[in-house]
């Protein structure tokens, strides 16, 4: 009874769960155009935007991790992302949604995507980077977006626009758009996550390991009393 109550624990430590959730935060309200399909700071050259947004940490359900994030076009049909250099990072934070800028209680820091993105899209685009790890016992997830050299396209100037929560509840942005100037508020971009449940951090991984030793030495045990 021992061997096969061992043998039970092992096979439900291994028994993870790792089916994709799309999990969407934000409502769909009105378009908002940062940081991805228009450009106010005047010029194509250096940095035009650094956008930062805020989700509520209590909606994604415990640990996550994605390698995924979509946006959609404003018009549910098609839209433009401006060409230009994007650096994506993902954290975690202890500021509150609807935080200004910038928001710096920042910790969990980790690169996402860095490259270029541009061109006409369908009803929603999506980029894929590095595996993101998020805890939302940590506090919030922050989206940091850094863009640089990008079309010199303002808005209202036949730029397209992307969906956008304007009621600051799940989700908020503070950006620095250069000569566009520094706000904060409502207008988050609504935001598809891939997300999975989050793999076990190294320390379970030894107990698993360790767990299945003792399962080894056990079984040999019980070998070695049937032959005798």
């Amino acid at each position: 009874m021992k061997l096969k109550s061992a043998l039970i624990g092992a096979v439900a430590l291994l028994a993870l769960p790792s089916a994709a959730n799309a999990l969407v935060i934000g409502s769909s309200d009105a378009g908002n155009c940062y940081p991805f399909m228009c450009n106010d700071s005047g010029s194509n050259l250096g940095q035009s935007f650094h956008f930062q947004q805020i989700y509520d940490g209590a909606l994604f359900g415990g640990a996550v991790q994605f390698d995924t994030i979509t946006f959609f076009a404003d018009d549910g049909v098609s839209g433009t992302v401006l060409n230009g250099n994007y650096v994506i990072s993902f954290s975690s934070t202890t500021d509150a949604v609807g935080s200004g800028y910038p928001v710096t209680n920042v910790a969990n820091t980790a690169s996402f995507y860095s490259g270029n993105l541009g061109g006409a899209i369908g009803p929603s685009f999506s980029v894929s980077g590095a595996n993101y790890v998020f805890n939302p016992a940590n506090g919030n997830l922050l989206m940091d977006i850094i863009v640089s050299n990008q079309d010199n396209v303002g808005n209202g100037t036949g730029n397209s626009y992307n969906r956008a929560d304007y009621t600051g509840i799940q989700t908020s942005r503070a950006v620095d758009a250069g000569a566009g100037g520094t706000f904060s508020g409502t207008g988050g971009l609504v935001t598809e996550f891939n997300t999975s449940p989050a793999v076990p951090e190294p320390a379970s991984w030894a107990l698993m390991i360790a767990g299945f030793g003792m399962l080894g030495t056990a079984m040999r045990r019980r070998r070695t009393t049937v032959a005798a």
